[in-house]
């Protein structure tokens, strides 16, 4: 006789038991999961209010720092005195040359590249770099350039150059105006080095050591000096040199690869959700003397906008009263 005769065989399938299980097991994992991601959803949206205060207040410090003839109502409502990253911008080879790359998006037209060098405002500089446009990518009406003496949008002067135009352009309070215009011809994927030399009101523009022309105007006295691209310029640019000499990681050679250059980071504006600012400069209780300043910034989280709204007064005499 099989002593084994009279247990039940086991049969294929699942039992009840196994069935609850997996049911409970199942039931964790998808809490885990909304929980994880809930979790993220947070975070992420902790750090956009972050950021958004934090530009915010930037914006707050520019206002007070200029003098107080200039704290009128900007025509377009944006922020003044501050200047943010624009464009995708990553560390690459150029055969064995480590080189700055500003990647078309497409066939976007106005500033589709703006990178800031890792300096604050300068003054009575020399700023040089290479550059090299690219036959890939590159659509009809594509500029790449310089800028110096960059404020804000509506405050620079943007040495750019075009196929067949090389050009040195301020503008003012929102008003444009060529100073230098030539026709320079130039080739895809050869390397140029540009150059601006200004002091006390001078400045002197040269390609390929070449000094191109010498125009006066002080407009502008200071400011920050970027890379610049315009109408989705697909370009390369390297040995970026204030002064003579290369700024942190202006040869790029640190990488990191396919990455914003290591020291060229900083979050602005396009880092937020479809990003926007606003700025409301008005007398304070009829008074011409102290101006009321409100600072917002805007953005998208799913299907909800955010807003970040900061206000402070600021006197005439150099008091900043809130």
């Amino acid at each position: 006789m099989n002593l084994f005769s009279k247990f039940p065989k086991k049969t294929s399938g699942v039992s009840l038991i196994e069935a609850i299980m997996s049911i409970f097991v199942v039931s964790l994992l998808i809490y885990v999961f909304a929980s994880i991601s809930r979790y993220i959803d947070l975070s992420s949206s902790n750090k956009n209010l972050i950021h958004a205060y934090e530009l915010a207040q930037e914006e707050i410090e520019a206002l007070r720092s200029l003098t107080f003839d200039k704290l009128v109502q900007p025509a377009d409502n944006n922020f003044m005195n501050v200047a943010y990253n624009v464009g995708d911008w990553q560390v690459v080879l150029d055969d064995t040359r480590h080189v700055y790359e500003l990647k078309s998006p497409g066939s976007l037209s106005g500033v589709t590249g703006l990178q800031l060098l890792p300096l604050g405002d300068l003054q009575n500089i020399i700023l040089e770099g290479d550059i090299k446009i690219l036959s890939s990518g590159s659509p009809t009406g594509w500029r790449a350039g310089l800028y110096f003496y960059y404020q804000d949008k509506n405050n620079y002067y943007q040495l750019s150059f075009s196929p067949n135009n090389l050009s040195l352009i301020k503008k003012v309070a929102g008003v444009e105006l060529t100073l230098y215009s030539a026709a320079p011809a130039t080739a895809f994927d050869i390397w140029y080095t540009y150059k601006a030399q200004i002091s006390a009101g001078n400045i002197k523009i040269y390609r390929n050591s070449v000094e191109l022309a010498s125009i006066t105007d002080a407009s502008l006295s200071s400011g920050k000096a970027a890379l610049l691209g315009l109408n989705s310029v697909h370009a390369y640019f390297d040995d970026i040199k204030i002064d003579g000499t290369l700024v942190t990681n202006g040869d790029f050679v640190s990488g990191p690869h396919d990455q914003v250059a290591d020291g060229w980071e900083r979050l602005g504006i396009n880092d937020l959700p479809a990003g926007q600012t606003t700025l409301t400069i008005q007398d304070h209780n009829s008074s011409a003397d102290i101006k009321k300043i409100t600072a917002k910034v805007l953005w998208r989280e799913g299907n909800r906008n955010r807003e970040v709204s900061l206000q402070t007064l600021i006197s005439k005499y150099g008091l900043h009263l809130k």
